[in-house]
């Protein structure tokens, strides 16, 4: 949740298991923290943020600015969307 407190951000929550069958519709975009039971009430809930931002010691190290965020989508996956 680090990720969106006091952050720009958005995420994707959804549900790991969906036990009913009227097809998967169990998906939210937020740009704030989430609740353990958002999505669905019977099962565990998880959020993908769109961006990461670093840590104290990433930052203390000087691998990242304190501002810096980087997408937290894979280079090869994020150029399939270009092409969609």
């Amino acid at each position: 949740m680090r990720h969106f407190i006091d952050r720009e951000n958005l995420g994707l929550m959804t549900a790991r298991n969906v036990e009913i069958n009227s097809g998967f519709n169990h998906i939210l975009v937020t740009d704030a923290i989430m609740a353990l039971h958002t999505v669905s009430m019977k099962e565990g809930n998880y959020l993908f943020p769109l961006y990461l931002y670093p840590t104290e010691q990433e930052v203390e190290s000087g691998l990242y600015a304190a501002d810096e965020r980087r997408a937290n989508l894979s280079y090869n996956w994020s150029q399939k969307l270009d092409h969609m």
